[in-house]
C-alpha cells in the first residue's frame, strides 16, 4: 500500500506527513518530515521495500504460497498474530535447548555403554 502524503502546518511551520494506515499490530503509522523531499525519499524507500517483499513471494512456488496463506489464516482464526506466534516459538526453543544440553558425564556414560555393547 502506498502511503498518502499531505502537507500540514504545526506551530507556524510547514511539515509533511505520510499516512501508512494501520500496520500488522493495528497501530496507525504517520511519520512527519520537515521537507517534501524527505517525505518523497521515504515513499521511494517504502516502494523499494515492498518490491523486495513482492519478489520474495514471487520466487516461492505456488504450493509454498498456498501453504503460507493457509498457516496465516489459521493463526488469525486462532486469534493470534504472527509476531505473537514467533515470540512464543523463540521462548519455547530456548526452553528446549536448555533442557537438552549434553554434559561430559553423560558422554562418558554413553561411551561406556557403547563399549559394553560391542563386547
Amino acid at each position: 500500500m502506498t502511503p498518502t502524503k499531505r502537507q500540514f502546518t504545526k506551530n507556524g511551520t510547514t511539515k509533511w506527513e505520510l499516512d501508512y494506515g494501520k500496520d500488522a499490530l493495528g497501530v496507525r503509522r504517520r511519520p512527519t518530515f520537515d521537507t517534501e523531499q524527505e517525505a518523497d525519499d521515504a515513499i521511494k524507500k517504502h516502494r523499494k521495500t515492498e518490491k523486495s517483499q513482492d519478489d520474495y513471494l514471487a520466487r516461492m512456488t505456488e504450493v509454498e504460497r498456498g501453504m503460507l496463506v493457509s498457516v496465516l489464516q489459521e493463526i488469525k482464526a486462532a486469534g493470534h498474530t504472527i509476531s505473537h506466534v514467533w515470540e512464543a516459538f523463540k521462548t519455547r526453543k530456548k526452553e528446549v535447548d536448555a533442557q537438552s544440553t549434553t554434559t561430559p558425564r553423560n558422554v562418558q556414560k554413553l561411551k561406556f555403554i557403547g563399549q559394553v555393547a560391542s563386547r
